[in-house]
């Protein structure tokens, strides 16, 4: 099915019976409780997977989950966590890591080219603190390093200015979760209140 004809059905089937909440939230704005950083993988929806409705998570996907350091070259993330903690006022910020993650892969193997190359540097921690692990297979190898990374991120979170006061004060917490693709589940890797 073509994406037009999709978003036809969803403006002849599914708008009308959500019609109040897309006006409330187009008169009153959003105002999302959670943050969550997601990797882009096509088979990782945050909204699906946490059965969300529109407005109530603030989402940014990009390769790996990865977050820069804030006053790095990449600032599309630093951006929106701003935004969401000192605008929004989120209460949550939450890094998902998945299985089967192609960034990830991409980092352990040293697939990534030109952009993507220079993206994956962002996950050169990741790569320092696997090393010397025994790990059975490849496979664990990488879920080993899906789970590290989302750690890194969640530290690298904690030292953005607005997030390190939004901890302090109180007001927001920091987790970490996997999503496994297949069966469905969602694991807590690391959670931060302060």
């Amino acid at each position: 099915m073509d994406l037009r004809e999709r978003f036809g059905g969803f403006e002849k089937e599914t708008y009308p019976s959500m019609e109040g909440l897309f006006k409330r939230l187009a008169e009153e704005g959003q105002r999302p409780g959670v943050m969550i950083i997601s990797c882009a993988d096509s088979r990782v929806v945050p909204e699906l997977i946490t059965s969300s409705l529109p407005g109530d998570i603030f989402v940014v996907r990009n390769i790996a989950n990865m977050v820069p350091p804030y006053d790095s070259e990449f600032g599309s993330v630093p951006s929106a966590v701003d935004y969401a903690v000192e605008h929004l006022r989120v209460s949550k910020l939450v890094v998902l890591g998945h299985s089967q993650c192609g960034g990830v892969k991409a980092l352990l193997t040293g697939e990534g080219k030109g952009p993507m190359a220079k993206w994956l540097k962002l996950g050169e921690e990741v790569l320092g603190r696997l090393e010397g692990g025994d790990f059975p297979s490849s496979e664990e190898r990488q879920r080993a390093a899906e789970m590290v990374n989302v750690e890194v991120q969640l530290a690298r979170l904690r030292g953005y200015p607005c997030v390190k006061e939004a901890l302090g004060r109180g007001e927001l917490v920091l987790e970490g979760w996997y999503y496994q693709l297949v069966p469905p589940a969602l694991s807590p890797v690391v959670s931060y209140k302060s």
